[in-house]
């Protein structure tokens, strides 16, 4: 079974684009400052999309079974897919019980790694280093569904007398000339005085052939920006 690409996309991104992609997360729903709810939530999506959850701003005072029924409205009447809890703070008991009363929803539920350790449901994975070799990183959760998070994930590897150090690039320039199909990424060395630059990045053809490899390690689902992946 192949597995989906949903790009993330947000609400000035979705208005913007020419082309409304075929598989859609929303991006930017998340817990009010204000109010017991939830703000930046779509009113239209199209068929079974996803429905993205941050807590960009904390759980504090939100009442979980009205976040619940709130969700489920939305999900009812965007005809939503599923729904992807994507927290990335450090578990507090507000944002556990947030978490555990949403995976009561109608629907599927994925959660982000920090609340999935201990809970029967899908797990949301950050991406993948390019440094790592897929089925090493899956393995800790291979008796899960997991979904995962996808990036090209442009990345420096910088080795001194002292040992290397791994650095996340924020754009990849230049030619990347070297494969590795293990890693599912190209390279380029880069040879100074003092040091040797890795420099590595995932391409289209890597990406696919991530994705393609990672369906016989537990993933069905896979997200990626729509700014960085939309015209892959």
């Amino acid at each position: 079974m192949e597995i989906p690409l949903f790009l993330a996309i947000s609400q000035q991104e979705m208005a913007s684009c020419s082309h409304i992609p075929q598989n859609v997360a929303w991006l930017g729903c998340h817990f009010s400052e204000t109010a017991p709810d939830l703000t930046g939530f779509p009113t239209h999506l199209p068929e079974n999309s996803f429905l993205i959850i941050d807590d960009s701003v904390p759980i504090l005072n939100h009442d979980p079974n009205r976040i619940v029924r709130q969700t489920a409205q939305i999900v009812s009447n965007c005809g939503c897919k599923g729904v992807l809890l994507d927290f990335q703070r450090p578990p507090q008991a507000q944002s556990i019980q947030m978490v555990q009363a949403l995976l009561e929803l109608p629907c599927p539920v994925g959660v982000a790694e920090l609340y999935a350790q201990e809970l029967d449901c899908p797990v949301f994975l950050s991406p993948i280093p390019p440094t790592c070799p897929p089925e090493k990183y899956l393995g800790p959760w291979h008796r899960r569904e997991i979904w995962m998070d996808l990036s090209c994930s442009p990345t420096q590897i910088t080795v001194t007398a002292k040992g290397s150090q791994t650095t996340p690039l924020a754009q990849m320039d230049g030619a990347l000339p070297h494969r590795d199909q293990a890693l599912c990424c190209h390279y380029r060395i880069e040879k100074y005085d003092s040091e040797i630059r890795f420099l590595v990045q995932r391409t289209e053809e890597d990406l696919t052939a991530l994705i393609k490899k990672c369906r016989s390690h537990g993933v069905t689902q896979a997200f990626g920006l729509y700014q960085e992946l939309g015209n892959k």
